[in-house]
């Protein structure tokens, strides 16, 4: 009985030991245990102008990091706000609206209040225009004003009498100044002109953010009813690294003298036709004259057969 404890005892620390050498290896990223099986796909927007390659299955980080409080505008999600109107139809954007909501000469400090009147102001918004959805953008003036910019989907028409009144007692400034030329709005004519827009006037990085700013920078009004369509398509190894080439030449290709990227695009601006031919040459799985319907409203997975 002592020879089969004492083994028994043995078997146990060794156990033990190749456990301890397990976790060891797997927070430094040594271990194939702790990795989920690669997957590779494409992402684009048929009526849109987007194209994005995917990929799941890397080495899973040994620290979960949570998201913090929101302080700046960065880089990532700029990203996803240009990504959005990206996905966008091209007809509703050509048939859009910009519209810019300011404050008078006394501004809320605090950014918890701005994100109040904003979301009074949508709620007004949905109920006088029940089919409405817009991608508003918060930025700060020089003089520490925060102001928002909208561009609005599903209105043919905002009046400018009905605009100014609904964010003049949305704020409840007292100024007539601010009830006459505290809002503005505009017709967008093609869809090249909303992306172009959105690129260089609504997502810009601010350079003038107080410290004591907390909150989202961007958001979006009416989220089931915004015009926006995805489709996914599987890959391989292959053909995900042939479109991924794919997307870095036609970025670097009209980002020339623009400072190098830390790592590479993952997505770029294409017109819908044009990023399934891209597609359909990275897949030699699928017949180039095939064509996947896109299913709307959401994202509409394919997979080659």
């Amino acid at each position: 009985m002592g020879r089969l404890r004492r083994k028994v005892e043995r078997q146990e620390r060794r156990a033990q030991r190749a456990y301890v050498r397990a976790r060891r290896a797997a927070r430094l990223g040594l271990s194939t245990g702790h990795k989920r099986p690669r997957h590779f796909w494409a992402e684009w927007s048929q009526q849109g102008t987007y194209l994005a390659v995917k990929e799941s299955g890397k080495p899973c980080s040994t620290t979960a990091s949570k998201r913090g409080r929101v302080m700046t505008f960065s880089r990532k999600s700029r990203s996803r706000m240009l990504q959005t109107f990206a996905q966008i139809d091209r007809d509703q954007l050509s048939k859009s609206l910009f519209v810019t909501l300011t404050y008078p000469r006394r501004f809320p400090s605090d950014a918890s209040i701005a994100q109040a009147h904003l979301s009074a102001f949508s709620k007004r918004l949905k109920r006088s225009f029940p089919m409405s959805s817009a991608v508003w953008k918060l930025e700060y003036q020089t003089r520490g004003a925060p102001h928002f910019h909208l561009i609005v989907f599903g209105i043919p028409f905002i009046a400018r009498a009905w605009l100014s009144r609904a964010w003049y007692d949305v704020v409840d400034s007292g100024d007539d100044r601010h009830l006459r030329a505290g809002t503005q709005v505009a017709r967008v004519t093609t869809a090249r002109k909303a992306i172009t827009y959105a690129a260089k006037y609504v997502a810009k990085l601010s350079a003038v953010v107080p410290p004591t700013h907390v909150g989202r920078f961007w958001g979006v009004i009416g989220r089931l009813r915004l015009p926006r369509y995805c489709c996914q398509w599987e890959l391989d190894a292959r053909g995900h690294a042939r479109l991924s080439r794919f997307v870095r030449h036609l970025v670097s290709s009209r980002s020339r003298g623009a400072p190098p990227r830390r790592r590479p695009p993952g997505w770029c601006f294409i017109r819908g036709d044009r990023a399934a031919e891209a597609i359909a040459w990275a897949d030699e799985r699928l017949n180039a004259n095939a064509r996947p319907v896109e299913v709307r409203p959401g994202v509409a997975r394919l997979r080659a057969v």
